[in-house]
């Protein structure tokens, strides 16, 4: 009977290796200023939240006539109309795009995001207050390849937040204190070459206070 409940663990082991190796990407956010810089840090009072069905995006109008757009499924998370807060937007434009967002409730981090090829590589290069984040090297073999990319490697993605650790893949969750964690993409992508304007987002993670 141990034998059996032992191989039973062994394969469902097995099992949640392989599908964290086969999960696709869930898609990336960004985050820029328009008008102006796109990247900016600035203490601001939202008034009006305007979903951008066209881009599949918000649009958040500032007090001081700054508008933020938001490139996401879902809105900021906590974001209220009336509430002033500081924004921290690091963009850069590219193939793809890679922008971080961070929203400080006073002194209080709220929310923070980051797509990027590769972490911190061309923005938010200091980081994520009070977070340790790194990629990790690869232990999945490629979940398939296009005429543009001879690899899509998932890799590990681990987080450490207030003396807690977590090991995340693309499409996973986790609770570190009193944030929530979406790591919608953790990869490592081989391009061929030839192919132009045909990159993807290496990582892109959001990161809520949900108390």
């Amino acid at each position: 009977m141990k034998i059996a409940i032992a191989f039973a663990m062994v394969l469902a082991s097995c099992a949640g290796t392989k599908d964290r190796c086969s999960n696709p990407p869930l898609g990336s956010v960004n985050a820029f200023f328009t008008g102006g810089d796109a990247s900016r840090d600035v203490v601001a009072t939202v008034t009006a939240i305007t979903p951008l069905a066209e881009i599949g995006g918000f649009r958040y109008e500032m007090r001081d006539g700054s508008r933020l757009t938001w490139i996401a499924k879902e809105p900021i998370a906590a974001l209220q109309i009336g509430r002033t807060y500081r924004f921290v937007v690091d963009y850069s434009p590219g193939f793809p795009d890679a922008s971080g967002l961070l929203v400080f409730d006073g002194e209080r981090l709220i929310f923070a995001a980051i797509t990027d090829q590769k972490l911190f590589q061309h923005v938010l290069k200091e980081g994520v207050p009070g977070f340790a984040i790194a990629t990790g090297d690869p232990t999945c073999a490629s979940r398939g390849r296009t005429k543009c990319h001879e690899a899509l490697v998932n890799l590990p993605l681990s987080i450490e937040h207030a003396g807690e650790r977590k090991v995340l893949f693309q499409g996973e969750t986790a609770r570190a204190g009193e944030f929530e964690i979406d790591a919608l993409v953790a990869q490592k992508v081989t391009y061929r070459s030839g192919c132009a304007d045909a990159g993807l987002p290496g990582v892109c993670v959001i990161i809520h206070r949900v108390q």
